[in-house]
């Protein structure tokens, strides 16, 4: 009889305690949610259950760092026992909208780093990383802990775009029909921009230019051009307007050459 109370006794423990553990009265789904896994060891007669509880832990940026748009990054991360259809994703966290954009998905859960460019189309502020996983081909999370952000924010600066024209910059003579190189240089371009290429007599109006070229790559420094067309005459003074339009819309900028050449027959 007492063997039994002891036996009794001893069960109500152990299920106790599995019921902390295990959930007992939630769904498999809200289990698998808040563990991955567990074994049960017997041990001095006793059942013991232990877990396996998946972690992340944003390394970098982790706050207080300035980044640049338009530059490469290396984001890093650790996990552990992270459930084996669970995938990675990042996003990045905007401080004053607290809105989430998605920098990367579905990698591997192997994986510990990323290298994130920052695009150029980005807001000047402050952000914060959020590394989570979430089930392979499916939007359910994989366990509570499966998910981290930088500890404080990092600002992600906006440089502005430059563009300087560098020949013809004033003082040149080019003959009509000679093939000549207009050279200009840049920084902070977006890569989807494109360039356009003008011309306009001077002393008048530069609103009122002819276009040389339209359309050419964001990375391109120079262009040959055949001296003419039906605006040129000789012995009139002409300068050079290079401009970086943005092709999703917005206002484009430019440079213009410093002074005037001249067009020679």
């Amino acid at each position: 009889m007492l063997g039994l109370l002891v036996c009794f006794m001893a069960y109500g423990l152990v299920s106790s305690s599995a019921s902390a553990f295990w959930g007992f009265g939630k769904s498999k789904k809200e289990n698998n949610a808040n563990y991955v896994g567990a074994v049960a060891n017997v041990k001095g007669g006793s059942k013991i259950a232990t877990s396996t509880i998946s972690t992340i832990t944003v390394i970098s940026p982790n706050g207080g760092e300035i980044l640049e748009a338009g530059q490469s990054y290396t984001i890093k991360w650790t996990s552990k026992n992270i459930q084996k259809d669970g995938v990675l994703n990042i996003a990045v966290v905007e401080k004053e909208t607290g809105v989430n954009n998605y920098i990367a998905s579905n990698i591997k859960v192997k994986k510990n780093k990323y290298a994130w460019k920052i695009p150029h189309s980005i807001a000047s502020g402050e952000y914060k990383i959020r590394v989570f996983c979430t089930i392979k081909d499916s939007d359910y999370g994989c366990s509570s802990e499966s998910k981290d952000e930088s500890d404080n924010f990092f600002m992600i600066k906006i440089e502005q775009p430059q563009i300087t024209v560098i020949s013809p910059n004033g003082g040149e003579k080019w003959a009509i029909g000679q093939t000549k190189e207009i050279k200009w240089k840049t920084k902070n371009i977006p890569v989807d921009s494109i360039i356009s290429l003008e011309i306009f007599e001077e002393g008048t109006d530069k609103e009122l230019s002819t276009s040389i070229y339209h359309g050419l790559s964001a990375t391109t420094t120079s262009y040959k051009w055949k001296v003419g067309g039906y605006i040129i005459e000789a012995g009139k003074r002409y300068q050079i307007i290079v401009k970086v339009v943005p092709v999703k819309g917005g206002e484009y900028f430019a440079d213009i050459s410093d002074k005037s050449f001249l067009v020679l027959p």
